[in-house]
């Protein structure tokens, strides 16, 4: 069984993530591995769900808080703030309208956070394949419903596929890791 460590340099900040043989620990990495991406120490931590300790799994970018000894995920957005237990939250809750009715089935709209409006984006998606996407909607926090902002979004257009690709993050997703293999 594998073991993970994070890389991380005299700011707290996780610059690399490896995976080691069953038998390392944090002394080990320092002398085995060294330190590849200019790190000062290493510390271990789970890919569990939930991770078994360290409260997150670590994460290029992310921060060790030495006084908590957890993982800190790096600020998705910079409007976002940290609540108590070091998770970012958006200045608006998420959501409570999560699907539509697409010919009479509840379907899912996908959401994503807007930093330029300050509020969450919701699409709808276009019947044809390789199509424009349907409206597009802003969150009104005041109603707590969606607010049409704009006509269809046609497929590939920047900043609907910047915000797409944000959607698995916002969701409270882990974001996905990349490790570097042991030395040879």
């Amino acid at each position: 069984m594998a073991k993970y460590f994070a890389e991380i340099d005299s700011n707290h900040l996780v610059i690399n993530t490896v995976v080691c043989p069953d038998h390392a620990d944090e002394n080990w990495c320092g002398q085995n591995i060294k330190f590849p991406s200019g790190g000062s120490y290493y510390k271990e931590y789970s890919t569990a769900k939930p991770p078994a300790f360290r409260k997150r799994t670590a994460n290029k970018g992310a921060t060790y808080d030495s006084s908590t000894d957890t993982f800190i995920n790096a600020q998705p957005y910079t409007s976002w703030i940290k609540d108590a237990d070091n998770n970012w939250k958006a200045p608006i809750d998420y959501p409570t309208i999560l699907t539509y009715d697409k010919d009479g089935e509840d379907t899912k709209y996908e959401i994503a956070w807007d930093e330029n409006l300050g509020t969450w984006k919701a699409y709808t998606v276009g019947a044809i394949p390789g199509g424009p996407y349907g409206e597009h909607y802003s969150w009104n926090d005041g109603t707590k419903a969606w607010d049409l902002i704009g006509e269809p979004i046609v497929s590939g257009q920047n900043s609907l596929g910047h915000l797409l690709k944000n959607i698995d993050n916002v969701r409270g997703e882990a974001l996905q890791q990349q490790h570097d293999p042991l030395p040879s």
